[in-house]
């Protein structure tokens, strides 16, 4: 299914530029469809706007980054 594997690529996309530039439109030529129906296509897969879809990412990704600071700063003296 080509559309499955377009997605993908644009999710892939998404998640490789959550520390960069990131494209609307890149994302939606990514997934072979305009960027009004990729938007609408990605919130109706996953349940939230491609907005939130992003900034989840980048908290996820700050969390993954952050762990191990956290873990060294909670230790007792």
């Amino acid at each position: 299914m080509d559309w499955a594997r377009n997605m993908n690529a644009a999710l892939d996309y998404i998640e490789a530029s959550l520390t960069g530039e990131f494209s609307y439109a890149e994302a939606a030529k990514r997934a072979d469809c305009p960027a009004y129906h990729f938007q609408r296509m990605l919130s109706y897969l996953t349940g939230i706007q491609l907005s939130d879809y992003i900034g989840e990412g980048s908290l996820r990704l700050r969390r993954q980054i952050c762990r191990p600071e956290a873990a060294r700063c909670s230790t007792s003296p």
